[in-house]
């Protein structure tokens, strides 16, 4: 089986999970409810919008357990960071990120999960987080402008998923300020496959790179093929940071 199609069959199961999820949190709280909660939040920060400029250099990915208490990742302390919650359909609840907001108000958090319904962009509001992924391959090309124009709308930064080639249009119709490439490719595969997708996106987008860093070269060559962002594992920073990466960050990119 192809990682497109694990991608598909695991999109597939999860789109259920949260559908149900998104039944039983709109019985306890409603849609017009939590649409005040989130006026509340936007008229009490009266903050500027945020800019792609934003994005830290690395993202942490957590993937907690349902029920899993979130806490801040440790790793790369002394640089940027931020994290990228990847993780089941109760953790779009408010209260499931309270803690992890609370014990860190300052981290960039970028929200991926299957986003399939305009509840759970008030969530993420309502939750604090600053970025939210989404797929225009799952939505539909007249919900995908209508949800990026949401998450806009209610100040947090629209971040478009695209896994394949074959995403690539559906993304860039959006004129999108971030992407965030999906693979399961390495080496010189991978380059080439970053390196098309960003010949063809527009200059000023920002491109986040979600997959495997396996060496420092793999780092310096994804840096020079238009890389702006790493989200990897914690096991991943680990590795790279015992292979001194810390001290690769700061070397000009590879022509």
């Amino acid at each position: 089986m192809s990682h497109e199609q694990i991608l598909s069959e695991t999109r597939a199961y999860q789109i259920e999970q949260y559908k149900t999820a998104l039944q039983q949190a709109r019985q306890q709280v409603s849609f017009f409810e939590l649409e005040q909660r989130a006026l509340q939040l936007r008229a009490h920060q009266n903050l500027p919008p945020l800019r792609p400029s934003v994005l830290p250099l690395v993202l942490t990915q957590i993937s907690p357990e349902s029920g899993e208490q979130l806490k801040p990742s440790e790793l790369f302390q002394e640089n940027e960071t931020g994290a990228i919650l990847k993780a089941h359909a109760q953790l779009f609840l408010p209260e499931q990120l309270s803690g992890f907001r609370q014990s860190a108000p300052e981290t960039f958090v970028l929200l991926q999960a299957p986003l399939v319904d305009e509840y759970q962009i008030l969530q993420a509001k309502v939750a604090g987080i600053q970025a939210l992924a989404f797929s225009p391959t799952l939505l539909g090309a007249r919900r995908a402008q209508l949800y990026y124009e949401k998450i806009g709308l209610w100040g947090l930064l629209p971040v478009v998923e695209v896994s394949s080639l074959k995403d690539l249009p559906g993304a860039l119709v959006l004129s999108p300020d971030i992407l965030l490439l999906q693979t399961a490719l390495q080496g010189a595969a991978c380059y080439e496959w970053v390196s098309q997708i960003r010949q063809q996106a527009p200059p000023n987008t920002r491109v986040i790179f979600q997959g495997e860093v396996s060496s420092p070269e793999d780092w310096l060559h994804l840096q020079g093929v238009g890389v702006d962002c790493f989200c990897l594992s914690a096991q991943n920073i680990e590795s790279l940071a015992k292979q001194d990466i810390f001290m690769q960050m700061s070397r000009p990119h590879p022509n």
